[in-house]
């Protein structure tokens, strides 16, 4: 994984960034990565020249696809960290069904 989406809750602040800039991160032992652990990420300094600093985090997502996580980003803002994020499901008995209104000739007088 390439990318990560990192909550730093003491900024109340959510980013996309390098999972390299996690400390003691491990690309070959990732499934032993716990997610909702708190990390140090080492954050790049704006200017050039100047050391990353480091930051606490928890790692919400992690993904190849740094748009995916963008777009959780967005989602999360908008709905809250505890915001369910599903994915649409579809197939038989899977659509949301509306039922089918028939308006009588005095309500469409209105």
């Amino acid at each position: 994984m390439k990318y990560a989406l990192f909550d730093f809750f003491d900024e109340k602040t959510i980013e996309v960034g390098e999972t390299k800039w996690i400390q003691d991160f491990d690309e070959d032992y990732i499934e032993d990565f716990d997610l909702d652990e708190e990390c140090v990420v080492f954050w790049p300094a704006k200017k050039a020249g100047k050391k990353p600093e480091p930051y606490v985090a928890k790692i919400l997502r992690m993904s190849d696809d740094k748009q995916d996580l963008l777009r959780l980003a967005n989602v999360y803002l908008k709905k809250g960290i505890n915001a369910s994020i599903r994915t649409p499901e579809y197939g038989r008995g899977k659509r949301e069904k509306t039922t089918k209104r028939i308006l009588s000739d005095s309500e469409d007088d209105d």
